[in-house]
Parts: structure tokens; sequence; C-alpha cells
């Protein structure tokens, strides 16, 4: 299998075996697509978004990939979004704290990917919002892994 599914299943697994402040279970998956009407309970999905790979040395290269981890929930009172969007970012801050401190995912075959850094790309889409009354969080994941660059 390809280093980029075997991260986005071994993300997806991670986040899944966190305990959190909400309960939820995350989904990994090519793309991020649903219709409104399933928003109605919070959905997590964890889809790739892009890679980088550099050499380090004749033998050795450097792959960077990123992973977008969508939360979104359909909002019930657009007027008053504290009480959707305070445990929402609560629940990506727990995610940031979580991969930081379990900084080291092991895949198939016995090597491992190294937890680079998150980003909170969209505190929370406002056209997402305003058009379909979603509330959508969206952060970057980074993860890099080390293989022969022969």
């Amino acid at each position: 299998m390809s280093v980029i599914a075997d991260i986005l299943n071994g993300l997806a697994t991670l986040l899944a075996a966190g305990t959190f402040s909400l309960t939820v279970t995350p989904v990994r998956s090519w793309f991020v697509s649903y219709d409104v009407s399933e928003l109605e309970a919070l959905k997590v999905t964890v889809t790739p978004k892009t890679t980088e790979r550099s050499i380090i040395s004749r033998r050795t290269s450097e792959q960077t990939v990123d992973y977008y981890i969508a939360l979104q929930q359909k909002a019930r009172d657009i007027d008053d979004l504290d009480a959707e969007m305070v445990p929402l970012l609560t629940l990506a801050q727990e995610y940031h704290d979580y991969l930081f401190t379990n900084r080291q995912l092991m895949l198939p075959d016995g090597s491992r990917a190294l937890y680079a850094g998150s980003v909170q790309d969209v505190i929370y889409d406002v056209p997402s919002l305003m058009a379909k009354g979603v509330i959508t969080s969206l952060m970057t994941v980074s993860y890099r892994y080390y293989g022969s660059s022969g």
C-alpha cells in the first residue's frame, strides 16, 4: 500500500483510539462530502491534502504528507453559536494536543511516520455556515516519513 494511504489509515485509527470531550468516530476518506441532512450529528473526516518529497542523501528521502481533519456539524441556532462552537473548537484543540503527545504512527510494514505539526486552517468556514448552516472547522496535520530514494 502507499505511504499516503498507510498514514491516512493510521491517523484515523489513532484519533478513534483517543478519549475526548465529544464522542465521535473519525472516518478516513479521500474527500469530505456530506449532505447537510447527514450532519445532524458531528462528523470528523480525515483526508489526504498534499505531499512533498525531498532527497536528504543518496539513499534516503523524506516525504511530508499533510492531511485535513474536518469537523462538521449542522448549526442548530445560527444566532447563538457559542453552545456549538465552543465544544467543536475544544475537540479541535484536544486533537492537536493528542497528536502532539502521540507523535509516532506505526505503519503496516514496520516503519514509522512522525508527527511534524498541525495548523488550525479554518476555525470555522463562514460561507458554509451562512449558505448551508453547517459549522466546518478544518485543521491540517503533517507527518514525515523517511524511506529509500532509490
